[in-house]
């Protein structure tokens, strides 16, 4: 996920959820997702590698990371995920490791790398892609992690729960917010105006998780806030054009951005 360390990342755009049915214009329009039919767009985001100790760790990453990959191309071709790697075509674990796909239907996809054995002990990763309930999510066998989309978590990997899921949602925030710097930018360039109705725009993609409200809408500029539903207490603002004071946005924790059009968020230095 993006906030603890962008370089060396593992990114993926794959698929999820597109802009919503229209919802009434307000001076506060709430930017409503849902569900379209079938698999829809959802953005999968960075993987940051760690610097655990073990090889064995980063051998379970590496080979859920490649088998993230392997399902989004099974997917592409049957609508579905496979339910064991030996439908995966050339995919093969890392000598020693052994993973198991736990869950695969259409809409998602779940799996556990484990290495060792009862006599050395044994270390497991875990990872799960698409419409997994919080509940049913794979969890590490000692330290009991799931982290956020596509990313697979290890015992022993020197981060936490929480941390990553604080990292995911300012880096799911930003990414709604850009897309619809962009849209409305569009939607300016037709109609010299800038709009708090979301159905007028060009539909924009972002994590499920997120929601987005424009907060103010003129002819000369407009204001957003986005929220995370694993992080209430945490929220990102942007703004663009020239807007009232009062119109100016602010985070759930008074982070005021001061450059147009980039994205600010509580917890920003």
């Amino acid at each position: 996920m993006a906030a603890r360390s962008i370089a060396a990342a593992f990114a993926i755009i794959i698929s999820g959820l597109a802009l919503g049915a229209p919802v009434a214009s307000a001076q506060t329009s709430p930017v409503v997702q849902k569900t379209a039919p079938g698999r829809q767009p959802t953005i999968v985001h960075a993987v940051v590698e760690d610097a655990g100790s073990h090889q064995e760790m980063f051998s379970m990453r590496a080979d859920l990371r490649r088998l993230v990959v392997a399902q989004e191309m099974y997917w592409r071709t049957r609508k579905t995920y496979a339910t064991d790697i030996s439908g995966l075509g050339s995919y093969q674990e890392t000598p020693g490791v052994s993973i198991q796909i736990i869950r695969a239907r259409a809409d998602g996809w779940a799996a556990r790398a484990t290495y060792g054995d009862a006599s050395s002990g044994v270390r497991s990763c875990v990872v799960w892609v698409g419409e997994i309930p919080s509940g049913e999510r794979p969890l590490t066998g000692a330290e009991r992690k799931s982290y956020p989309e596509a990313e697979a978590s290890c015992d022993g990997d020197g981060f936490t729960t929480r941390g990553e899921w604080a990292a995911a949602g300012r880096s799911y925030m930003t990414y709604a917010l850009d897309r619809l710097v962009r849209s409305e930018a569009r939607f300016y360039a037709f109609h010299r105006r800038y709009t708090n109705d979301p159905s007028t725009l060009d539909p924009f993609i972002w994590d499920r998780d997120v929601a987005v409200t424009i907060t103010a809408a003129t002819r000369t500029g407009w204001a957003a806030r986005a929220t995370f539903g694993v992080s209430p207490n945490k929220s990102c603002v942007v703004w663009h054009g020239t807007l009232d004071s009062s119109d100016m946005p602010a985070t759930i924790g008074r982070v005021v951005p001061t450059v147009d059009s980039r994205a600010s968020c509580d917890g920003d230095q």
